[in-house]
């Protein structure tokens, strides 16, 4: 295989050093900062679940549904940055695949490792559960085989595989796939987890051009992506609102915590988008820098918007523990890693 591939792989009987670096290469490509929130979104559908049903889940079924959906994220990862190391090549070089770090065989078989360990796992809870995160993979496939190029299209399949897709799992973990509650959950998740891909099609605009991926930014440019970002803060609104209501209102401090985070987590899309419109009404148009600080600002206001439905629909000490350890985990992770992901180790931005 050659560069263009991904990185060659050499000959077998071919003695290599160890790379001093191939731990971090692995959990670079785990992505911390969004793994961290996966779990999270299959415990909303587990509660959104359970509120159909009058119940809520039992702790077995909870740690089931969190593990299930933080090894398949990570798996979906390995999948997607296996499949697009042609793109990373050209745009993103410093990555773990293309830079040499991580071996293409390697990502691909941690990748089936961690995807098959799931469905097995999914299907102890469920017989309906592995077949809605067979659902997300097959979604996240066609995202990298033929719909990265494909503009907004893209963005929304891969929203929808991601986060969406967690939700529905965890809703069918608990035997109520059908339960009206878990609709509007994974429409915010599906609109929240597009908005994001958009903010990062706005920072990858030239690295997508050299390596002809159509995306929204390179098709439209800079103005009509960052408008239609802000346009998508609507339904998303919409649709969180939809599913705070569903839940009911909760007194106490339960219920004063759900729409602290939720206020907090609409303020970190507001400030993302409206600095983004800002800057793409000036000649340079906005930088690397403040589109991933945007995708960096939409990460926690997943994280925070995940806590708020997890007070109203789990109570305290459900919401409690999602935002202590999520929170600890995306914000010490997210600058650190996310920055070398997914821009290497740049110079100072000027702007």
């Amino acid at each position: 295989m050659t560069a263009e591939g991904g990185g060659a792989e050499e000959p077998v009987g071919v003695q290599r050093p160890v790379r001093k670096g191939l731990l971090l290469s692995h959990a670079r490509t785990w992505r911390v900062y969004e793994s961290a929130t996966y779990g999270l979104l299959g415990l909303a559908g587990a509660y959104a679940g359970g509120a159909g049903a009058g119940r809520a889940p039992g702790a077995g079924v909870l740690l089931g549904v969190w593990g299930v959906c933080t090894l398949g994220g990570i798996g979906g990862a390995y999948l997607g940055d296996y499949l697009g190391r042609d793109i990373d090549a050209a745009a993103k070089p410093h990555r773990p695949i293309p830079s040499g770090a991580l071996r293409p065989s390697h990502a691909l078989a941690a990748a089936v490792s961690c995807i098959a360990t799931a469905l097995v796992w999914a299907l102890l809870l469920d017989w309906r559960a592995p077949v809605v995160l067979a659902g997300a993979f097959g979604l996240h496939l066609v995202y990298h085989r033929r719909l990265k190029t494909a503009g907004l299209l893209g963005d929304v399949t891969e929203g929808t595989a991601t986060l969406a897709g967690l939700v529905l799992f965890g809703a069918a973990a608990v035997h109520q796939l059908s339960s009206p509650a878990v609709w509007p959950v994974a429409g915010a998740a599906a609109v929240h987890g597009t908005l994001y891909n958009l903010f990062l099609a706005i920072g990858d605009a030239e690295g997508d051009r050299r390596a002809r991926c159509l995306t929204l930014p390179v098709r439209r440019g800079a103005r009509v992506a960052t408008g239609v970002a802000a346009l998508l803060v609507v339904p998303w609104l919409g649709a969180a609102g939809w599913a705070a209501a569903v839940a009911g209102p909760v007194a106490g401090a339960a219920g004063a915590a759900a729409w602290l985070c939720l206020a907090l987590a609409t303020g970190c899309d507001a400030v993302s988008v409206a600095r983004l419109v800002r800057q793409a009404r000036t000649p340079g148009g906005p930088t690397r820098r403040s589109a991933l600080f945007a995708a960096e600002l939409n990460l926690a206001a997943r994280s925070l918007a995940v806590c708020a439905y997890l007070f109203l629909a789990g109570g305290t000490g459900a919401g409690s523990v999602a935002a202590v350890a999520v929170l600890l985990v995306v914000l010490a992770a997210g600058r650190h890693q996310m920055t070398r992901y997914e821009l290497g180790v740049p110079p100072p931005d000027p702007g």
